[in-house]
């Protein structure tokens, strides 16, 4: 019984470690473009302005829905981008594209990196 005990303490102990590890990843590194709040913090807007004005992950989860509200209703009332974007995310076939999320880029970012 002990060694029972044992094992399932051990798995809930490795568990919160792992949610652990998750939030402190969440609250270290950009969801969207994957760039760490030290390098944010030290070259750009900094971290928590950059995800409140230009990485908000619900700002593009509110897109997806919009775009995906879109292609059902009429998908000749999308834009290109809009319809660039629903292709790579819901394509006929094969497997969804990420590539038009801005990976390790930013406006603020981009900028100070090229005034140096």
């Amino acid at each position: 019984l002990a060694m029972i005990t044992g094992i399932v303490i051990d798995a809930f102990s490795e568990m919160q470690a792992q949610k652990v590890a998750k939030e402190e990843n969440l609250e270290s590194i950009c969801f969207v473009c994957n760039v760490g709040r030290f390098r944010v913090d030290q070259d750009g807007i900094g971290f928590d302005r950059h995800i409140r004005l230009e990485h908000d992950p619900r700002m593009y989860l509110f897109f997806l829905v919009n775009v995906c509200e879109k292609s059902a209703e009429n998908a000749n009332v999308m834009t290109e981008s809009e319809r660039y974007i629903y292709e790579a995310m819901w394509p006929e076939e094969g497997k969804r594209s990420f590539h038009w999320l801005p990976r390790e880029q930013t406006f603020t970012l981009k900028h100070t990196e090229d005034v140096e």
